[in-house]
């Protein structure tokens, strides 16, 4: 089976060195950003004619590397696919491992918390226990917001630098913002009469990811959501995923800006707070460390890999630990505990501590919640002897049996039918491929922060002019224009360079005995002269020049391939 690396690169190939040219510099200038006709068309090549540059690009959208949608009232916008974008990254692009920083000078400024994918755990299963009922306003009741602070452990202090903009921001802060936005964006959270509802279809899918899939979905998420929408800074938050910034290695932030200004995709000097900005969030959503060197300049530490590269599949497989049933009621929960251990755990004990170890407690009204919920104390018992380590205290499992049972004789019976918590005992994967996640999953439901990302709100367009339609009354032109160097009349010679003006392209011409073409970018009639760029074919130097009526003796109209 070929690789995903050999199936992308061969989707390179029919591209021409000319268009691969431009593409890399519509990535330095837009990233994955939207664009006009206009913009794109002030990119320009002292070496290729204008016509070359739009038969270029034609190509590019004809291969897909370039998208286009329309506005309601018929402007098209273009932009390269954020899937595209972290191909060709890869490809134009290798920074090289000059910019490490040396770890002995640097002071801790934020460490990485214990990570988002919990915090996301947290407040979905305080929202299967308790409900999130919205006020008349389409917000979460006031009296649960500080409840839902409690829960999760990313912070003003990671994301104020952003200045994120978001619905009901008088009411929600922006960590709280944040976390709903990721839970709405990604379907696992949706708006219903008078409340956020769980979809359970698609949480029993979430929760059958391992943290590491979960932990490459939601970084493309926030690298689009949440960072600032420019394309300069859109691309150091991709830039600073490549293989070279991988986990455990200090990188001098200050070093990556100035490689991708010599790069020519932003200023250093503009973009350094904005950066620091970035890593914050990193670190608040448990990926990173920030660090500062003496001189006050930034370092950033992955502690994951960050990897983005589109192709490998998103895996469903379990974690491999086992949590610990503690004598004192206490349930430690290392980092790889499978998710769905620990919903069902959350059903059954009070979170007391989130952290890269977590910890768990069994008390009197958590296991009187879970009978209610639809847990008897033998399933109580049963799911911690499963998935414990070293078994249950027996003193423990007596005092979850006894609790189980006092709560049984208040509800009557022996436990619910109609589960209001779900998948206590759908423990299996079930549905869970019939709906693989997508890499855009967070453009497929209405979050909340305003991301900027708009391009999936209009119409695709997919329609891509003729090559001919470049060169209007190309019929009409005699055939000599093209194939014959000749002197023409004066006045036929002028027509020649105008037409040349027109379609952006170039003559070929003799001067002074030798060889050269000249791409006119502007022609001025009284006294009739050309501005344009003469490319002298002997030495290949490129150089502005102004073309005078006298120097107009063997010419001939060159038009590039275009069928």
């Amino acid at each position: 089976m070929r690789s995903d690396a050999a199936v992308y690169y061969e989707s390179l190939s029919p591209l021409t060195p000319g268009d691969e040219e431009l593409l890399k510099k519509l990535v330095c200038r837009f990233g994955g950003q939207p664009f006009s006709e206009l913009a794109w068309e002030g990119i320009s090549s002292i070496s290729r004619s204008g016509v070359e540059m739009k038969l270029s690009f034609i190509r590019l959208r004809k291969y897909r590397w370039v998208h286009a949608v329309k506005k309601s009232w018929g402007e098209r916008l273009y932009y390269i696919p954020v899937e595209k974008l972290i191909q060709l990254l890869t490809f134009f692009f290798s920074p090289g491992d000059q910019h490490a920083s040396d770890p002995s000078g640097l002071h801790i400024r934020c460490e990485a918390g214990p990570g988002i994918a919990l915090d996301l755990l947290h407040l979905l299963a305080f929202a299967a226990d308790q409900g999130l009922t919205l006020t008349a306003k389409g917000t979460v009741h006031k009296k649960n917001l500080q409840k839902l602070q409690k829960l999760i452990s990313l912070k003003e202090e990671h994301l104020w630098r952003l200045a994120l903009q978001y619905a009901h921001q008088d009411t929600y802060p922006p960590e709280l913002a944040v976390i709903l936005d990721l839970l709405l964006c990604t379907g696992l959270l949706s708006p219903n009469t008078g409340a956020l509802g769980l979809e359970e279809k698609r949480l029993r899918q979430w929760l059958c990811l391992n943290e590491l899939e979960m932990n490459r979905l939601l970084l493309r998420a926030a690298i689009e959501r949440y960072g600032q929408s420019d394309a300069a800074m859109q691309l150091f938050r991709y830039i600073i995923c490549m293989p070279p910034f991988g986990e455990g290695k200090w990188i001098k932030v200050s070093s990556v800006l100035q490689w991708m200004e010599d790069e020519r995709m932003l200023i250093a000097g503009d973009c350094s707070d904005k950066a620091a900005a970035w890593l914050y969030v990193l670190a608040g959503f448990g990926w990173g460390d920030v660090a500062a060197t003496v001189d006050g300049e930034f370092a950033f530490r992955w502690n994951i890999e960050p990897e983005l590269l589109p192709g490998s599949a998103i895996l469903y497989e379990y974690g491999d630990e086992n949590f610990f049933v503690q004598p004192d009621f206490d349930i430690i929960c290392p980092p790889n505990v499978p998710f769905l251990a620990r919903w069902k755990l959350l059903a059954c004990a009070d979170l007391v501590l989130c952290d890269r170890v977590s910890v768990y407690k069994l008390t009197r009204s958590s296991v009187g919640r879970a009978v209610e919920k639809g847990m008897s104390p033998p399933e109580i018992l049963s799911f911690l002897a499963a998935n414990g380590a070293g078994g249950i205290p027996d003193h423990v499992a007596a005092a979850v049996g006894q609790w189980g049972n006092d709560p049984l004789k208040t509800v009557g019976g022996n436990g619910l039918t109609d589960y209001t918590y779900p998948l206590i005992y759908r423990d299996k994967m079930d549905e869970a491929h019939g709906n693989m996640w997508s890499e855009s999953f967070y453009d497929e439901h209405q979050g909340m922060v305003y991301s900027g990302r708009n391009v999936h709100f209009f119409e695709p367009d997919d329609d891509i002019p003729e090559p001919a339609s470049l060169f209007p009354g190309y019929e009409q032109v005699p055939t000599r224009w093209l194939h014959d160097l000749r002197t023409y009349h004066s006045s036929t010679a002028r027509t020649i360079v105008e037409q040349a003006q027109s379609w952006q392209t170039k003559i070929v011409l003799n001067l002074g005995g030798k060889r050269a073409e000249f791409t006119p970018t502007k022609v001025y009639p009284s006294p009739w002269r050309a501005e344009g760029i003469l490319h002298h074919l002997e030495t290949g130097r490129f150089e502005p020049h102004e073309l005078r009526v006298e120097e107009l003796g063997e010419l001939k109209l060159i038009l590039p391939p275009f069928d």
